[in-house]
């Protein structure tokens, strides 16, 4: 009878191919749950920054029509309370500040989120209060102070070089950058700051009439600018070679 001649080595080498399988296969679901844990990690934290932007959102919103919502209210840009500064020196120019026309006395609200060292909230001011209040409250930030100055590893940018400039000769910077207010909540981990903008001093570019000002009367122009026949894009630097406004009008029909 015969018998089949084998290596020594070879049950050797067929246990260590068997343990490299092994150690392969671990290895590769390691590295399978680590990139799955991580790409679960970042969709909740993707998540809990929507939330958060929902929640800065809405306060914002809430803030605004606390502030500016009832009637006899005034809004205006930051630059104009400091009117001893430049363009290079003032203060949060981009800041909307809201004034009652009833109680004149009243120091303005202004929209933003707040100081990072104070808890949430405390920069609405209340306007529905019948009193004259000479000063603000304890904690509450106006454009103007400099005694609180935050860390520029507590700031976001809300206002980018993407939408705005910084100061130019006599064009204060738009910029906006605020501190990150820890939401209230001790359970909910995550912070939130907004800016409210007064879209009421933006120029329009759509106000442009064409026509001949035939009519010299100031109530007369102002009519025909409410129905524009042209936007006015070409008011804007580096516009001005697209199509003439002229040829955008629309013909006037004979019937």
């Amino acid at each position: 009878m015969k018998h089949s001649k084998r290596s020594p080595g070879f049950s050797l080498i067929l246990s260590l191919t068997v343990m490299a399988g092994i150690v392969m296969l671990l290895v590769t679901l390691s590295a399978f749950m680590t990139v799955e844990s991580r790409a679960v990690m970042n969709q909740q934290l993707a998540t809990r920054a929507k939330l958060n932007a929902i929640v800065s959102m809405r306060l914002a919103l809430a803030h605004l029509q606390q502030e500016a919502g009832p009637d006899r209210r005034s809004t205006a840009r930051a630059d104009i309370t400091q009117s001893a500064a430049t363009a290079s020196t003032v203060r949060n120019p981009m800041w909307t500040g809201i004034w009652r026309t009833d109680l004149p006395d009243l120091p303005p609200a202004w929209l933003i989120s707040g100081r990072a060292d104070q808890p949430a909230g405390t920069q609405s001011l209340s306007l529905y209060q019948t009193g004259a209040a000479p000063d603000y409250h304890a904690g509450y930030w106006a454009p103007w102070q400099t005694g609180y100055n935050p860390g520029a590893d507590t700031m976001v940018n809300l206002v980018g070089t993407g939408s705005a400039a910084a100061a130019e000769g006599n064009r204060p910077s738009g910029l906006v950058a605020l501190p990150k207010v820890a939401l209230p909540d001790e359970r909910i981990k995550g912070n939130y700051a907004y800016w409210v903008g007064d879209e009421g001093i933006k120029a329009r570019i759509n106000l442009r009439d064409i026509r001949p000002q035939t009519d010299t009367h100031a109530s007369d122009q102002m009519i025909s600018l409410r129905s524009p026949l042209t936007p006015g894009y070409d008011l804007i630097k580096g516009l001005e070679a697209l199509t003439a406004p002229e040829q955008l009008v629309l013909h006037q029909i004979n019937l």
